[in-house]
């Protein structure tokens, strides 16, 4: 009887050194082992192939005796007749084998496979009407008859053998509890009505629209006037008297609650007149409700700078007792704020503080803040103390 090999089978057990011995059937050298004795994903694939090929050729060469004599093809067959010991054994050994999918020795290593053999299980899952659940919440492909270990793996594995399109794993952006509603900037209770939300300040209300939901909110100054620096190495405004953590938290909070614009001013063909005598800006198409507040939005938003004017009939007394500023028809708090406010807004030149009492006792531990020699009380020790150290040359720790 003459055996018909194919030449695949050929070729890998040449490749492999593959040989046959009597008694123990297939004997496969050359090749690697685990720490367990059993073979590595490559090496198991290749000896399932060389028992699928050993078996094939089997087949084939028994159909060629039965071609002859049917009788004792089938005995042949089934117990193993007309077969020497060693072709008996290798028969047992590949027909067990056979009776058993190849890629489940694979899969219990780890590997997945692709060719005609898991070909062949999707055609037959498919032709089964056994899809996959892509929402498993065991990673258990039911076709496939195997768990994954995590839901990357299954998915991939979805995608690969099952020619599966799934969609992306992004959670979708989170929802509004009013999505048709529009927030309220001027809402006395800080009370965003799109989220349902009400917020604890001013300033946190103002961060919310801008981050939140893109609006921006008019320029906001306390009663001082004092515009913020937006370069001070600190991150503290002065206007807010409040100190950031971070330059960012120090930008975004000028942007929110002051409105400034920390881009660079660029030459436009429109900017604002600043001479406006309704104090209308027209590249914001908004009207201000005072010169000061129109000329510091000039300055803070579209970064302008202004030239001092050159009649002294429009310029404040700096001396003034009553901290009055006949200009913008307004008063200042203290003595400090009108000075700050002739020098920022009316770009005034002025020398040195000027001590209405030069002779007076300053008391450095006073509970009030008081300084005798200026007759004037500060709200907070911090301010007390940078008054004592920038127009008395006290350094002093309270």
């Amino acid at each position: 009887m003459k055996l018909l090999q194919s030449p695949l089978c050929e070729l890998t057990i040449a490749k492999k050194e593959s040989s046959v011995e009597p008694g123990d059937g297939v004997k496969y050298s050359g090749l690697s082992s685990g720490s367990d004795g059993r073979l590595k994903n490559d090496d198991a694939y290749f000896v399932t192939l060389v028992k699928q090929e050993a078996f094939n050729n089997k087949h084939v060469a028994l159909q060629e005796t039965q071609d002859h004599d049917p009788t004792n093809a089938n005995e042949g067959m089934h117990n193993g007749h007309n077969l020497s010991d060693s072709e008996s054994n290798l028969y047992r050994k590949v027909k067990q084998e056979a009776l058993t999918k190849p890629e489940d020795d694979l899969h219990a290593n780890g590997m997945d496979i692709s060719g005609p053999e898991q070909e062949a299980r999707t055609q037959s899952s498919v032709d089964g009407k056994l899809e996959p659940d892509v929402n498993d919440p065991n990673f258990h492909c039911r076709p496939c008859k195997y768990t994954y270990k995590n839901l990357y793996l299954y998915r991939q594995h979805l995608r690969r053998t099952h020619k599966l399109k799934l969609k992306s794993l992004i959670k979708p952006a989170k929802l509004f509890a009013n999505p048709e509603a529009t927030p309220d900037p001027d809402d006395l209770n800080n009370y965003c009505l799109q989220c349902d939300k009400t917020l604890s300040s001013r300033h946190s209300f103002r961060t919310h629209l801008l981050v939140i939901h893109k609006i921006e909110t008019a320029p906001s100054l306390n009663n001082k006037g004092i515009e913020p620096d937006i370069n001070d190495p600190n991150f503290h405004c002065r206007s807010c008297d409040k100190t950031m953590r971070s330059k960012r938290g120090y930008q975004l909070h000028l942007t929110a609650v002051h409105g400034i614009n920390l881009a660079p001013h660029r030459k436009r063909a429109l900017d604002p007149e600043p001479d406006d005598p309704n104090h209308y800006c027209r590249v914001c198409q908004r009207n201000y409700s005072s010169r000061v507040n129109y000329r510091q939005h000039i300055q803070a938003v579209h970064r302008m700078v202004l030239l001092v004017r050159k009649d002294p009939n429009e310029l404040p007394d700096p001396f003034d007792s009553q901290f009055y500023c006949r200009v913008c028809d307004k008063t200042s708090k203290s003595y400090r704020a009108y000075r700050s406010h002739c020098i920022r807004v009316h770009m005034m030149k002025l020398g040195r503080h000027t001590i209405s009492k030069p002779g007076a006792t300053i008391d450095i531990h006073s509970p009030d803040f008081y300084c005798a020699q200026c007759e004037h009380n500060y709200k907070k020790k911090n301010a007390f103390q940078n008054h004592l150290c920038s127009v008395h040359d006290i350094n002093v720790r309270i």
